[in-house]
């Protein structure tokens, strides 16, 4: 789960993701750091882009120097790229899902409110969790923190999973 953040009304809802095809670079880091990696990927993609860029994150609690992430920009074919970058497809799965506005330093409210849905179905935290940037972290500098959308989405368990 992230950290920071102030209590905002979140509605958690369960939604399908589908199977995604993308390029990806996964690292150990710094959250700050995920800017930059989007922008070696947006280069790389360039006019085939297909779809909100996101992040998975495979640590099953906040970690801010050596967090495991895995930055990933939907794709609609696959690209020559070579290492760190991966060609892959990020498997699909229902989700506990939320949308989160404005800074992303007050994602963990997005979070907790996922948690607590949760927790009162006795349902399993999954991971990796997932933000998907659909307004925010696109090539574009000239953008407003306050209007930035984040779809936050924990992976419920599938019956063949345990987390």
């Amino acid at each position: 789960m992230r950290q920071g953040g102030t209590r905002m009304n979140y509605q958690v809802n369960i939604q399908p993701i589908p199977d995604t095809r993308v390029i990806s670079i996964r690292y150990t880091g710094q959250y700050k750091e995920i800017g930059d990696y989007f922008d070696l990927l947006f280069d790389l993609a360039k006019e085939r882009v297909d779809g909100a860029p996101f992040a998975l994150y495979y640590d099953e609690s906040y970690n801010s120097e050596e967090a495991d992430i895995e930055v990933c920009l939907p794709v609609s074919e696959e690209i020559g790229v070579v290492e760190p970058f991966h060609n892959k497809i990020i498997a699909g799965n229902d989700f506990a899902t939320t949308i989160h506005k404005g800074s992303y330093k007050q994602l963990n409210a997005g979070y907790q409110a996922i948690e607590a849905y949760l927790n009162e179905r006795e349902l399993p935290i999954g991971i990796p969790s997932r933000e998907i940037y659909l307004i925010g972290f696109h090539p574009s500098k000239n953008q407003i923190v306050e209007e930035f959308v984040t779809q936050i989405a924990i992976p419920l368990p599938r019956d063949e999973d345990e987390f």
